[in-house]
């Protein structure tokens, strides 16, 4: 009767310290992801020469990857420092044979902002994010976590959560 109750506890004992040893092995594990998550994705040594293509001088264009609800809206931005903020579609009647929205107007603007800082600040992205795609056709995911996207998005005043609305112009 003793050698099964120190059996039952030395069974016990074990027990605890391999649930102990998982707990602590995914904790580690936990630690390891956060840094990960927190590393920025491209090297300080890109410049903006490496996200466009000889023949345009698009950096990228931008726009909420969620678009179950919506349309969203598409900002390009080009190296001459100027921006394309496309906010209309055309009107249902006129988009059959597309596959992909058609864009009846869009804001054009000027900025004076380094938007390689944006790339600098690529990091994992949460849940809800937006997609980045290069002139050279790259592909990046990022969010709101990105200070330097989030900064340059007020400084032009745009809002990449809009919807775009149905144009007739």
């Amino acid at each position: 009767m003793k050698k099964k109750i120190i059996f039952i506890i030395a069974m016990i004992v074990v027990a605890i310290v391999l649930i102990a040893g998982i707990i602590y092995a995914s904790m580690l594990a936990d630690e390891k992801y956060q840094e990960k998550a927190n590393e920025p994705l491209l090297g300080e040594d890109i410049t903006l020469e490496d996200f466009m293509t000889e023949a345009s001088e698009l950096i990228f264009s931008i726009q909420r990857t969620d678009t179950t609800d919506c349309t969203p809206v598409v900002l390009e931005v080009y190296n001459d420092g100027t921006y394309l903020y496309a906010d209309k579609q055309a009107p249902t009647e006129e988009l059959e044979g597309y596959s992909i929205p058609v864009y009846s107007s869009a804001t054009e603007g000027t900025y004076e902002y380094d938007v390689l800082e944006i790339f600098l600040n690529l990091k994992q992205a949460s849940e809800k994010y937006y997609t980045i795609t290069t002139g050279t056709y790259e592909t990046y995911m990022t969010d709101k976590n990105n200070e330097a996207l989030m900064d340059f998005l007020d400084t032009i005043n745009v809002d990449l959560d809009a919807c775009m609305s149905v144009g007739t112009e």
